[in-house]
């Protein structure tokens, strides 16, 4: 796989840029479409300026600032206030460099114009938060849907059919995928955050808390589960070492995976990214209630 999927653009030959002036009242904008007969939800790319010193800020495109919700086939402007980026006592607002776009799972969309404008009509509130959040549980990540659109990987191709479907009234998530010799998939997986993109603390969680959900499949799996740091560090665990015993068939299970099991070789425990599921061989599962909690 690729540890980073992106690129950058400089503008004004390269010179250093001083935005110190224009902080509160302008916003990158895109020109984007989805590809012909797709709708997009939720973004899965983000934007990070970098200052000629090395240091980075990150900013999430909201649906808020979407010209015409959701991204459909047809053009429409896509805003991100300078005022939305992150905070930062390292970063040189008077001495940046460039900006670049990071992309994130498998996904498809069309970029146009590229542009610094005047933004003045939507006054941005401050991020609730800093460059990076200290989990405090519990945390929902998905039941009746997902309480954030920051996923990716739930797609239908040759190798998966991933749907959010309604049974008896409630969401859930059913993911099919087979890998073989006629389907030559080697990286079938999905993944989620929960903060918006920031990078998550988790060094000083409880050893109790943990990550638990909902899961139905006729058979064992063959699925792992991990953890993905902001510097590329990973790691992951069996899903069969948490399953209950004899519990396959038509009925939801529990499933609970310690955290300090998730976090653990090489992870930077205060730079979690995102979890994500791997899938190998052949297997169809059901998914709800994901969650992480302190139990």
């Amino acid at each position: 796989g690729c540890n980073f999927i992106g690129f950058g653009v400089g503008w004004d030959n390269w010179k250093s840029k001083d935005l110190t002036s224009i902080l509160d009242n302008a916003a990158v904008r895109l020109a984007v479409k989805a590809p012909e007969d797709k709708t997009i939800f939720g973004l899965t790319f983000i934007c990070l300026m970098e200052d000629y010193s090395g240091n980075f800020i990150a900013g999430n495109f909201k649906s808020k600032y979407f010209q015409e919700p959701p991204i459909r086939d047809s053009w429409q402007y896509i805003y991100l206030p300078f005022n939305e980026f992150e905070e930062s006592a390292e970063f040189e607002l008077n001495n940046v460099k460039q900006m670049s776009f990071e992309f994130f799972g498998s996904s498809r969309i069309v970029i146009g114009d590229i542009e610094i404008v005047e933004f003045n009509d939507h006054k941005a509130d401050p991020l609730p938060y800093k460059l990076k959040v200290e989990e405090k549980l519990p945390h929902n990540i998905f039941d009746q849907g997902f309480h954030e659109n920051n996923y990716w990987g739930l797609i239908e191709d040759e190798c998966r059919k991933a749907k959010i479907l309604t049974e008896d009234g409630n969401q859930f998530i059913s993911y099919s995928w087979e890998s073989g010799k006629d389907f030559p998939c080697n990286d079938i997986k999905w993944g989620f955050s929960w903060s918006g993109w920031h990078p998550v603390d988790f060094a000083n969680l409880p050893s109790s808390a943990s990550l638990e959900f909902d899961i139905r499949s006729t058979d064992m799996p063959n699925i792992k589960i991990g953890v993905i740091d902001y510097n590329f560090g990973n790691h992951s665990v069996a899903l069969s070492s948490y399953y209950p015993q004899n519990s396959k068939g038509s009925s939801w299970v529990r499933v609970k995976i310690p955290l300090k099991d998730l976090v653990s070789g090489d992870i930077q425990k205060d730079n979690i990214k995102q979890i994500v599921f791997i899938h190998s061989g052949k297997g169809k599962i059901d998914l709800d209630n994901i969650k992480l909690l302190n139990s």
